[in-house]
This record gives structure tokens, sequence and C-alpha cells, in this order.
């Protein structure tokens, strides 16, 4: 990187958002955000006002005598980044900024709904429901789902498609409230299809959550199990006040119940990038919280085979050791289930799958083992979708 003083170097157009410890600085014309110290924060302005390296170096070594001052390393890093050119290679384009880019939500009815279910007394109901639901559990132990109530209906054809329509309107449910949430501070979302470990997952991105100051974006992050509980809440409340509900009705309630507790469950799984890893993330102000533990983990176990490129700071230290260690049992907690459980269940499923198609007694049995095999395609389709989804990104980088 040549430092020579007869170029200027041009900044891209940028915003600063002071966080934690640290700043966070957005890349207008890329939109990527990126986490910097103050002493680079304040390289970025000096160079903005066309201060020369050498004399921004010399400024910043005497201010932070204790930080590694290199402006050679930190240009390369910005050139890197996009956020550098100078006069001779001018690649930086102009750039206006977008009235709605300041985190104001847009005026429209989608932003305006957002902001009457995600009012501050909106959340405090969503706080109280949360209460009211652990209240029901606590007096009423029976209410708790068990196993069996993925299966309330005597066809196995009938339980798969009825279980089948009830996560994907509880997923959709769920990821609206994070869309909704988002608009109601302007954000943009997109929601696509991912996974954690084995699991295909829909999930809600929100590249721009990052504009909002640090104590707004929790409610973004958490308005999924906002949805999750107020609709817990209802189903349990109907089984309350309703005893006597039963057939279809009593049935579809206890797959709601069950599936509503497994994806709370699954939120307090953050040793993945769960919505409540995320508020972690957010609330600890270590925004490469599971990276930087793989990267901490890579030189002390040999199956992390995972490269850390990110930047652990002094104060991040402690953090990223108890995560760690929270991620290491997390995961072997997550394979011994997978081993002891998921594997024989799925094997036990074939097995009489394939009894039911080979060797049928009735034609509900041949229904029921090819809709096993369908479902079980879905699942494996969707899981080597995304996996191929981020080798191809993986590949591009």
């Amino acid at each position: 990187m040549n430092t020579d003083t007869s170029i200027k170097f041009i900044i891209a157009p940028h915003r600063i958002i002071p966080d934690k410890d640290h700043s966070i600085v957005e890349h207008l014309l890329t939109g990527e955000f990126y986490e910097m110290p103050q002493p680079a924060i304040e390289a970025i302005e000096a160079l903005a006002r066309g201060i020369s390296p050498e004399q921004i170096e010399l400024e910043l070594t005497h201010k932070y005598p204790y930080e590694e001052i290199n402006m050679v390393d930190f240009l390369a890093q910005l050139e890197d980044m996009g956020f550098l050119s100078s006069e001779k290679d001018p690649s930086v384009a102009s750039y206006e900024l977008n009235p709605t880019m300041d985190g104001a939500a847009p005026s429209n009815r989608i932003s305006r709904i957002g902001q009457l279910l995600f009012s501050k007394n909106a959340i405090l109901v969503y706080a109280l429901l949360f209460c009211a639901n652990v209240v029901f559990f606590i007096s009423r132990p029976d209410l708790f789902p068990q196993p069996r109530d993925l299966f309330p209906f005597n066809s196995m054809v009938l339980n798969i498609v009825v279980s089948f329509v009830i996560s994907i309107v509880l997923l959709a449910i769920h990821e609206s409230g994070h869309v909704l949430a988002g608009r109601s501070y302007g954000l943009t979302s997109r929601v696509r299809l991912g996974h954690r470990l084995f699991l295909p997952v829909i999930e809600t991105q929100m590249p721009t959550i990052w504009r909002l100051p640090r104590g707004r974006r929790n409610v973004p992050l958490l308005a999924g199990l906002f949805m999750d509980h107020t609709l817990l809440f209802i189903s349990l409340s109907i089984l309350v006040v309703v005893p006597s509900i039963s057939g279809m009705a009593a049935g579809i309630l206890g797959m709601i119940v069950l599936q509503l507790i497994m994806m709370s469950m699954y939120q307090c799984m953050f040793f993945m990038k769960t919505d409540l890893y995320y508020l972690l993330q957010n609330t600890t102000g270590s925004y490469n919280l599971l990276e930087n533990a793989e990267g901490w983990l890579k030189g002390k176990l040999p199956f992390i085979r995972r490269e850390s490129t990110t930047v652990i700071y002094d104060k991040e230290w402690n953090i990223v050791r108890g995560y760690a260690v929270v991620y290491l049992f997390g995961l072997l907690a997550s394979f011994a289930v997978f081993s002891l459980y998921v594997i024989p269940q799925l094997s036990y499923s074939f097995a009489i799958s394939f009894d039911r198609l080979f060797n049928p007694t009735s034609t509900s049995m041949i229904a029921d083992a090819l809709l096993f095999y369908a479902q079980f395609l879905v699942y494996a389709g969707l899981l080597m979708y995304s996996w191929s989804k981020k080798f191809t990104v993986t590949q591009h980088q």
C-alpha cells in the first residue's frame, strides 16, 4: 500500500454508529457493516478530512500509546473492504443518501401495523403473556405437551399432514413478527431458507438492524418469540376455558402447543445462531461471538475446523471463553441426541415404513409409508439445498 502524501485518499460514503465499546461503520454503497475500535474511527474521519496517513499515525500513536497503530496495514484493510480509493484511481462512485436509510419507518400500512404490534405497551403485554404461560404450566402440569401429542389421530397420514400444515403456519407467523417489527423501525428484511447443524430452518435476515441504537435492536430480534408466546397463550386459554374440548380440535391444539414449546426450546439452543443468540450477541456487544469462539477452540480441539478471521478485543475474552464452553457442550449434546435418539428413531421409522410398503395389510398402510418417505425426501432436499447455497457462497468469497 502506497502512502505517498501526494495521493489524496477518498473514503467511500459511510455512516458511523456508536455502540457499546466500539463503533459500527456502515458502507453505504455495499450495505456491509464493520465493527471498529475508536482509533480506527478517528483514522477514517481524519482521512475523510484529507489528513495524510503519516500525520494520522503520528497523532494516534501519541493519543493511544498502548494501541498498535499501523496506517499501512489499516489502509490495506480499508481497501479490501471497499472503503478506499485515490484520485489516481477513483473507484468509489458518487452517492446520494436515500432519505429512508436513516432508520425512520417508511409511511405505509405494513410499517404502521408493525408500530402498533410492537409499541411499548404491546411489549409489556407480550411480557405479561409470557408470565401467564409460565403460570399455566405451573398450575396445570397436565397442559405440558407430551410426545404422543404429535400423533393425536389414528391415521398417520392425517398426523403428518396436519403437523406439516401447523408447522408452516407457525413458522410464517414467527417470521412475520420479525418482518413487521423490522418495518416498524424502517428496516429492510428478507426471509430465506437456512440450516442449523442438521436442521433446515426458515430465517429472517435484517442486515440493516445495525443502523439502530443497540438498545432498540432487541425488539426486532425477539419479535418472533413474542408471536410464539401469544399463540401459546391463546391455545392454553382455550384448553383451560373449554376443558370438554375433544376430537380433532383437541388434537390440533395439542399439536400447536407441542410445536410452540419445541420452537421455544430451539431458540434456547443459542450455541447456534438462534434469536436468543443474536440477543446475547447484541447485549454483550461481541458481534462475532460464534466465530470468535470457534476460532479460540480451533487451537485447542482438532475437530473444530473453521478458520476465524475476526478480531477478539481485550474486553471480549471472558465473554468469548464463556460462550465457547456453552458452544462446545451444546454441540456435543446435539450430536448425542442425534446419535442416541434421532438415528435410532429414524431407523425404526424406515423399517416400519418399509414393512408397510412391501407387506401391507391395507391401502392406508401403503399411504402412510409413501407419505413418510415423501416427507423425509423433502426434509433432506431442503437441507441439501441450504448446504449447497452456503458452499457456493463460500467458494465465491
